[in-house]
Parts: C-alpha cells; structure tokens; sequence
C-alpha cells in the first residue's frame, strides 16, 4: 500500500520561465549516473538518472577557462542557488516557520532510456512517484516507519519539477 502524507501542497508557477531555461542549461552538463556513484539506472532498468549539487555544479562551472562560458556557467549556479532559496522561503511561509534547515539539495534529471520498446514508453509507471524519502511503509502495522536506511531525521521534502523547457515550474512539497 501506499502511504497517505498528512500534507502535501503544490505551488505553480515557482520560478520565472527564463530560470527554468537557466537550470535546464544547467541540465545538459549532468550526465547519466552522475550523482549516483556512476549507476545510470539506480531505480528501474527504464529510466537512467543523473544529478549535481550545487559544490558539484560550482567545480564544474569553476573548472571552465575564463572567459564568457565561465562566466555564464557561474551565473547559472548562482540561479540554481536562488532557486534553492526561494523553494525554501516558500515552504517555510507554507508551514509558518522560522527557518528550515536545509540536508540535501540536487538538480537531477532523468529521462526513458530509448531502449526500451514502444508498447512500454506509455505503460511503464514514473520509477519514483511522490513519496516520502524519511520513513518506509509498514503494511503490517498500516504506518511509515521513520527509521534506517531512509532518511528518518529529515521532516519534511521538497521537489521542484519542470513541465517543459520556458513554461517554468511547479514545486511541490510533501
């Protein structure tokens, strides 16, 4: 079964579209399995994943030789940052508190592996719908233990999705 959240809140039109298309930019330097330890299908066979940080997004940025690509790669983790930051001030007013504290932050992407057949690209179910990554179900006892090997001290999540590139983006919090 699948566990009922207490709450959960979706918030369009988080961030402009030109930052989606600044992110996206972002995107292209991601390549299958990074931020996975180098596993390109860590949830299902279908679907490979990639992701960067924002330490990993700045080496890469920092890593460039000077000039206009430094330059407007440096730009596009500072907006990855003010991305972060918003998502977080918009949760904190959601939830009337004070100051979130953030664990993890991480532009991933993944996308259908081409491989696989036709009749599948429609049928196959997302590898990894909204959940909650701090506890596991227990059909047993019917509730969502907050313990080992999930992320049990977390209290709460936050996923930004794009729709598509320029239309910007939704977050949503859970």
């Amino acid at each position: 079964g699948i566990p009922k959240v207490r709450s959960r809140a979706v918030t369009d039109g988080v961030i402009s579209g030109q930052d989606c298309r600044v992110l996206l930019f972002l995107s292209n330097s991601i390549r299958p399995g990074d931020g996975y330890n180098g596993v390109k299908h860590p949830h299902t066979p279908y679907e490979s994943f990639g992701g960067v940080t924002p330490r990993a997004a700045a080496h890469w940025a920092l890593s460039l030789p000077e000039g206009e690509s430094r330059n407007n790669a440096t730009a596009t983790v500072r907006t990855m940052l003010v991305t972060v930051r918003e998502m977080q001030a918009r949760i904190e007013t959601l939830l009337g508190a004070s100051r979130l504290l953030l664990d993890y932050v991480q532009l991933s992407c993944r996308e259908r592996d081409g491989a696989v057949p036709e009749p599948l690209q429609t049928e196959l179910p997302d590898s990894m719908p909204v959940h909650a990554d701090n506890c596991w179900w227990d059909d047993q006892s019917r509730q969502c233990r907050r313990e080992s090997p999930f992320f049990w001290w977390r209290s709460h999540s936050a996923h930004l999705y794009f729709e598509s590139p320029g239309n910007g983006a939704e977050g949503f919090h859970g």
